[in-house]
């Protein structure tokens, strides 16, 4: 399962630690990574909620029914 707080990690390093304004492409990946952080934390719950005691595999499956 692709994890939240790591997206969430990879969009704080695109939108810069360092001086100045990051460039605009960095900070629109940014922004993407972030979504789709959210995106896979709801999902995640979402499954957990319907089917909390299914293995991992049932738990994807109905994960990747979801679209956004």
């Amino acid at each position: 399962m692709i994890q939240p707080a790591s997206l969430l990690d990879h969009a704080r390093r695109l939108a810069g630690a360092g001086k100045g304004r990051p460039p605009e492409v960095d900070l629109r990946r940014g922004v993407s990574a972030a979504y789709y952080a959210v995106f896979h934390e709801i999902t995640d719950r979402a499954a957990h909620h319907l089917i909390g005691a299914a293995d991992a595999a049932s738990q994807n499956a109905i994960r990747r029914t979801w679209t956004h």
